[in-house]
């Protein structure tokens, strides 16, 4: 059976998006392609969303041209893990306040510890069985990310084209995404800027969960069952 199938192309193509998606990402008003910060910001959007549709083309692709296989069904899941892990740790770098390093960490800790179960899946030549929730998971932490995204775009664009409207005596970090929030959204900032740790605690109690039952499900891998 062919391992580079359709699907299987669609796939490894997430891992490639990975990197135009960081460059453009950490681009700054300073660079050689001479484009703002906003038209950055966009392009990384843009490409992550183009990844996360990938995420659902893959399996709609492998199902419709009967490519579905263990390799398959092995490297989604990993790709969505880099693309996730890629853009928390990206988001630490870029704004160290924006959203709690802890989170993060259970994230990725999470992420590759059911890694490592598949890896131990395929040595002993079973199945890790899926679940509707890691799908659910998977779509939380992407939307969280584009969402946050969405923010980082605003704030490039508004101190690109219109940086007056942001009072220099509130506008005190223009580093901080959440000091944007407050300045830009006002009264309402303080609702907003909880935003990005809202939706964080939710995908890493979503994430944490969808582990538990992952590891309870698939208990026999580890215990010799």
């Amino acid at each position: 059976m062919r391992t580079m199938t359709w699907a299987n192309t669609i796939t490894f193509s997430r891992f490639i998006l990975i990197i135009p998606f960081l460059y453009f990402l950490f681009l700054d008003q300073k660079n050689f392609l001479n484009i703002t910060e906003f038209t950055a910001k966009l392009i990384a959007l843009i490409l992550f969303i183009t990844a996360s549709l990938t995420d659902f083309f893959d399996g709609y692709i492998a199902r419709l041209l009967k490519e579905e296989g263990k390799l398959g069904k092995f490297l989604d899941p990993l790709a969505d893990k880099f693309l996730v892990a890629s853009a928390f740790l990206a988001f630490l770098q870029i704004d160290g306040s924006l959203i709690p390093y802890w989170m993060v960490l259970t994230i990725i800790l999470r992420e590759f510890l059911i890694t490592a179960l598949r890896i131990s899946a395929l040595s002993q030549i079973k199945e890790v069985e899926t679940m509707t929730l890691g799908k659910a998971k998977t779509t939380f932490q992407l939307s969280t990310i584009i969402t946050i995204l969405l923010f980082f775009v605003l704030k490039a664009y508004i101190e690109t084209y219109s940086p007056e409207i942001l009072p220099k005596d509130k506008y005190t970090s223009p580093g901080s995404l959440i000091n944007f929030i407050n300045v830009y959204f006002d009264d309402f900032g303080f609702f907003i800027q909880y935003t990005p740790y809202v939706l964080m605690l939710i995908t890493t109690v979503i994430t944490v969960f969808s582990g538990i039952r992952y590891l309870i499900k698939n208990r026999e891998l580890f215990l010799g069952e």
